[in-house]
C-alpha cells in the first residue's frame, strides 16, 4: 500500500526514513576528532561543576543540622524520633 505524499505530514516522515548521503569530501576522521575534542571539553566542564558543588555543599554543611543535610545530599530522610 502507497503512503500518499500530498500532505506536508507525509512528506516530513518520508523525510525521515531516508538514508543520508553522503557528500563529497566528508571526513569521518575530521569528524571523529571533532567528537572526541568535545567529550573532553564536556568532561572538564562536568569536574569543574562538581568541583563547586562539592565546595557548595561542605559550605552549606556548616549551617545545616546533619538531619538536613543527609536529607538533601544523601538523599535520606531522617526522622526524630
Amino acid at each position: 500500500m502507497a503512503i500518499p505524499i500530498n500532505n506536508k505530514k507525509n512528506k516530513e516522515e518520508i523525510k525521515l526514513f531516508k538514508t543520508p548521503t553522503i557528500k563529497p569530501g566528508y571526513n569521518l576522521r575530521k569528524e571523529k576528532e571533532e567528537l572526541l575534542d568535545q567529550k573532553l571539553r564536556d568532561q572538564e566542564i562536568i569536574e569543574e561543576k562538581t568541583k563547586k558543588l562539592e565546595n557548595i555543599a561542605s559550605r552549606l554543611a556548616k549551617y545545616l543540622s546533619p538531619q538536613v543535610y543527609k536529607s538533601i545530599f544523601e538523599n535520606e530522610i531522617v526522622y526524630d524520633k
